[in-house]
C-alpha cells in the first residue's frame, strides 16, 4: 500500500481522480471512519522525497464514492497533480482500537503461518470487500486471500513478531 519510509505516517486514502471543475476529487478509503479526514487532525500528501501538509475542507458521498475538496486546491487542472498519491496521517492521531482490530499497514508485511506452522507467505495488501477484509498473502509459488476474520480463519495476530496464524487449508 505505501512505500513511504517513516512507519510513524499511515496511508488512509488515496487520491483517484478530479470531480467536476472547483477542486473537487474522488478518493479510495483506507479508514472505516472517515471524520477523521476533517476532524482538524494534520493529513500529508507524498510530495517528491517528502510530506506535504494538507487540510480537507469537505467530504461528502456521491453514489457510494467518496468526494473530497482540500484546501488550496480549486480546480480540476490542480487536482490531476494530486492523482493516485497517498494522503497520510500521524500515526499518533489515530484513535485507539478495540480488541481484535489492527490498522491494515501493521497487517501488511506479517508472515502468515497455517494451523500446522507452514509459512504461507507475506500479506502484501489488503482488500476491503464491503464484508471482510481480505489479506493478499504472496507465497513461494502462489498468491492466496484469506479473508480477515478473527476467530473464524485468523487464529492468532502477533503484530510485534509480525506474525499472523490462520486456520487454512489449500
Amino acid at each position: 500500500m505505501s512505500n513511504w519510509p517513516d512507519q510513524k505516517f499511515i496511508p488512509i486514502a488515496k487520491i483517484c481522480s478530479p470531480y467536476g471543475f472547483k477542486g473537487w476529487c474522488h478518493i479510495s478509503t483506507f479508514a472505516s471512519d472517515l471524520s477523521i479526514l476533517i476532524s482538524g487532525e494534520e493529513l500529508y500528501i507524498e510530495d517528491g522525497k517528502e510530506l506535504s501538509l494538507i487540510k480537507i475542507e469537505l467530504i461528502s458521498k456521491i453514489s457510494n464514492k467518496h468526494i473530497v475538496k482540500i484546501i488550496g486546491f480549486d480546480s480540476k487542472e490542480m487536482i490531476k497533480i494530486l492523482n493516485q498519491k497517498l494522503i497520510y496521517i500521524h500515526r499518533d492521531s489515530l484513535p485507539d482500537l478495540n480488541e481484535n482490530e489492527y490498522y491494515w499497514q501493521d497487517i501488511i508485511g506479517c508472515n502468515v503461518y497455517d494451523q500446522n506452522k507452514t509459512h504461507l507467505g507475506q500479506v502484501t495488501q489488503m482488500i476491503e470487500t464491503g464484508g471482510k477484509d481480505v489479506m493478499v498473502i504472496k507465497g513461494a509459488k502462489k498468491e492466496v486471500l484469506i479473508p480477515f476474520a478473527i476467530n473464524v480463519y485468523v487464529s492468532n495476530v502477533d503484530i510485534e513478531n509480525k506474525k499472523i496464524f490462520v486456520e487454512w487449508d489449500e
